[in-house]
């Protein structure tokens, strides 16, 4: 753990984004360093909608995404412990859809395996699955700031 800090310092130095290994949203492992968890598309279609003249969108979306994914984070380890379903479904529909939106995908199809879990009813499955989706949002979240680094320049 402690060398993965100093290479994804090293990475953001480099003015690449930082790579990492994961699932690919079905269980599968992905091969280690391939690359960022975020599909660049997704983030270019975003950017691509701003007006001239106009603030960020990109850099306001990945702000909202920042505030209500830790919410929602949060809400779901809080319903682990009752094993409150409908609390987890809701909360994984939403991180699904908004990570999808900024072209994590990989976060995205964890959380829509959690949201299938919750649907049915089988919670036994859950806190391991909430465990992979903090793993994967730690990847994600030091990717989308560091697009927001790069695209103001910093």
């Amino acid at each position: 753990m402690e060398g993965e800090g100093n290479e994804m310092n090293k990475t953001w130095e480099e003015g690449t984004p930082p790579k990492g290994g994961g699932t690919d949203g079905s269980g599968n492992e992905e091969k280690a360093d391939t690359g960022s968890p975020i599909d660049r598309k997704a983030l270019e279609q975003i950017a691509s909608l701003k007006p001239k003249g106009s603030a960020d969108i990109l850099h306001q979306v990945i702000s909202i995404y920042f505030s209500s994914s830790t919410d929602l984070l949060k809400k779901m380890k809080e319903a682990l412990p009752t094993g409150d379903a409908r609390v987890l479904h809701r909360a994984a529909h939403s991180l699904k859809s908004s990570s999808a939106n900024l072209g994590a995908l990989a976060l995205s199809g964890l959380c829509a395996e959690l949201e299938a879990m919750c649907r049915m009813e089988r919670m036994e499955g859950a806190p391991a699955l909430v465990a992979a989706i903090e793993d994967e949002y730690a990847r994600v979240r030091p990717a989308l700031e560091w697009e927001l680094k790069s695209r103001a320049g910093i």
